[in-house]
């Protein structure tokens, strides 16, 4: 969970080969050898093979031995002292008590035929009639004292199930059976061949939170499903080793505490981590964010889905919650319940109030956060004059019961544990006059910033929102309002290095003075205080679902004081989308769009992000990006997360998905494009 570089400083030494890169050879006894990589918006998932550069009969403790000749002669390392073996017995092999080795064996011992064969026979799952291989712990194979359900473990009722009489830092000093996934490990050629998977988080800075928790959220739900990350020691690392790293922990050790009891005891895990290492949870911030994670994790549950998952999940939405759909397809009624069929809203404002007083006295669980979530729906009720009227809306919305998990889903969007992102620099009065709509406007973290330019005084405000993507950045832009802010729309193309452009409005909602592109081919549009800015349309190819323009556009004075040779771009209009309407005219023409505009930038090498825009910069653009976003991971990653997805995006732009028809068509466009597929 650490980049190599932040900051301009190394925060981690690269420890492994590129997968162009010959394998890395250590001490002379170990090589790492690249498979391959998975490069993903918030992570790279890397395998490796690691292997014994000289073959070995027994390994312990990562030293090898062959079983002749003398210990000390036979360890690599010329001043090290000969290394210490754990005590072999006739039945098995001895774990260190609190990382204290035992005195060596005898060579005699070591060189048994009968311990190494069954040594050798554990490791590679054979033993023919032995029993004594259920209780061998091999060195060959990837055994750990880790063998047991990392969610039973925490459970009071089995809390002595599997606890030794000594342990050191959560690890039990247990002897446990041969792994199922021992298929990873296997001895070739007298050498122990491995298989490693890195998971390289990079979308986290040292001292500080995510920006988002739903990409750490996402992963840490991937890994808790993997076998692997279960039953198997798991290494995690960051820079120092204790902030990142230890906010992970802490989450995933909350986690099976929360489902094994009902309880979140964040303070009494990090006070735990502490007393093994010294400063793990290294700031404020990220301590916080495991309260923040922790609540979302347990108001959503995992909503990220495989393809099998999405499909079942597709057809359960618009039933009705009395109306349940079994793994076969077949649907089933229920009685109507009001109790049970509410969504994250009501299960707070409904069953939580009622059972309010049992948590009173928590301040540390589950009710804490219960307490905060009704002072906040509380807060929201008084604040309902001062809602725009197309957010007045989706709140009577909110209040109605949901009919079907679709609604249900949706309502849940309106939850949210994030404090109120200020956006007071588009609300200053000399930025008032460019901007559409007061309440569409960007946030101040993430707003565009214009390069200042001489002659223009203040002028780096511009209506536009820096989008994360998931293989290209984007940027929500409203409609330009005249020449002005078309001006500033074009010194945004290029100071963004931007070569894609999608409009979304319709070319019957500009105005004359609004049009940042000229009508007719080979014609010119000046814009600038000193008709610094040419634009020219130089193509225009009409397609069924849109209108494909090029632009040649060039400043005849830059900040040297010459003239810039210019730069074009391509203008994707699109005509499926009716004025004034919630969602386009079909799921299929927006798809194709999608299509032309991500195989554009796969092919422009260190583009800049792609530029959406429409009337308030909000709605439109928010339904284009949702698609493309999932379309883009459904591709690589072969998994959908919609109402993540859109969540993500609302933290990042007012007025996104204020319907619930929009919500639903995300999932429209998702099927559809499955659709497509399997013909």
């Amino acid at each position: 969970v650490t980049n190599l570089r932040e900051r301009g400083r190394e925060q981690c030494a690269k420890y492994w080969p590129d997968d162009d890169e010959p394998p890395l050879v250590f001490n002379k006894t170990l090589e790492v050898a690249p498979l391959d990589s998975f490069y993903y918006v918030d992570y790279t998932l890397r395998h490796f093979e690691i292997s014994d550069t000289e073959p070995a009969q027994i390994k312990a403790n990562g030293r090898t031995f062959s079983g002749t000749g003398s210990t000390a002669s036979r360890y690599t390392g010329s001043n090290s002292p000969p290394p210490m073996i754990d005590e072999i017995t006739k039945n098995r092999f001895v774990l260190p008590i609190n990382g204290r080795n035992q005195s060596p064996p005898l060579n005699s011992e070591i060189t048994s035929p009968s311990i190494l064969n069954a040594a050798l026979a554990a490791a590679k799952g054979g033993g023919g009639g032995n029993q004594m291989n259920s209780s061998i712990y091999s060195y060959n194979s990837r055994s750990s004292p880790l063998d047991f359900d990392r969610h039973s473990s925490l459970s009071p009722s089995n809390a002595g199930r599997h606890r030794p009489d000594s342990e050191y830092a959560n690890i039990a000093s247990i002897v446990r059976p041969p792994s199922k996934c021992s298929e990873r490990a296997s001895m070739s050629d007298g050498r122990e061949r491995r298989r490693i998977m890195q998971y390289h988080f990079t979308s986290w800075n040292d001292y500080r939170a995510p920006e988002c928790s739903t990409a750490l959220l996402r992963l840490i739900c991937k890994l808790r499903k993997m076998d692997e990350y279960n039953h198997w020691p798991v290494v995690i690392h960051c820079s120092a080793g204790v902030g990142r790293t230890g906010t992970f922990i802490a989450i995933d050790y909350v986690m099976d505490q929360i489902l094994d009891t009902g309880m979140a005891d964040v303070f009494g895990c990090v006070t735990e981590m502490r007393q093994q290492r010294n400063l793990m949870v290294q700031s404020m911030e990220q301590y916080v964010f495991i309260y923040k994670a922790l609540a979302e994790f347990q108001l959503f549950g995992d909503t990220d889905l495989t393809l099998s998952e999405y499909k079942l999940h597709y057809l359960k939405l618009k039933l009705p919650l009395t109306q349940k759909l079994s793994k076969d397809g077949v649907s089933a009624h229920f009685p109507n319940d009001s109790k049970n069929s509410t969504s994250a809203v009501q299960f707070f404002v409904n069953d939580q109030r009622r059972n309010l007083k049992n948590y009173e006295n928590t301040s540390n669980g589950i009710g804490a956060v219960v307490r905060a979530k009704l002072k906040l729906l509380r807060d929201k009720e008084d604040l309902n004059n001062k809602i725009p009227s197309n957010l007045l809306c989706q709140q009577q919305q909110n209040c109605l019961p949901p009919r079907n998990k679709l609604e249900a889903e949706f309502q849940d969007l309106s939850i949210s544990l994030e404090k109120s992102k200020p956006t007071d620099i588009a609300l200053k009065e000399e930025n008032a006059s460019k901007n559409r709509f007061s309440v569409a406007v960007p946030y101040n973290y993430n707003r565009v910033n214009l390069q200042p330019i001489i002659g223009y005084d203040n002028n780096t405000y511009i209506n536009a929102s820096l989008i994360k993507g998931h293989l290209y950045p984007y940027i929500f832009a409203q409609d330009p309002l005249g020449p002005e802010t078309a001006f500033n729309f074009w010194r945004m193309i290029n100071d963004q290095q931007t070569y894609t452009i999608v409009m979304l409005s319709t070319e019957q909602d500009f105005l004359p003075h609004e049009m940042y592109w000229p009508r007719e081919i080979s014609k010119r549009l000046v814009l600038g205080k000193n008709n610094e800015l040419i634009i020219t349309l130089t193509e225009e190819v009409v397609l069924p679902y849109f209108i494909q323009r090029k632009l040649h556009y060039r400043f005849t004075k830059t900040e040297k004081g010459g003239s810039s040779s210019g730069r074009d771009v391509l203008q994707y209009s699109f005509k499926q989308w009716t004025s004034g309407a919630s969602i386009p005219n079909s799921a299929k023409s927006l798809l194709d769009l999608i299509g032309r505009v991500l195989e554009r930038q796969s092919n422009i090498p260190c583009a800049g992000p792609i530029i959406l825009h429409c009337r308030d910069g909000s709605a439109e653009n928010g339904i284009f990006c949702c698609v493309s976003l999932l379309v883009e991971r459904l591709r690589s990653e072969q998994m959908i997360d919609v109402f993540r997805t859109v969540k993500s995006l609302q933290q990042q732009r007012p007025l996104l998905f204020t319907k619930i028809e929009q919500y639903s068509f995300a999932y429209d466009c998702v099927t559809e494009y499955l659709n497509l597929l399997n013909k």
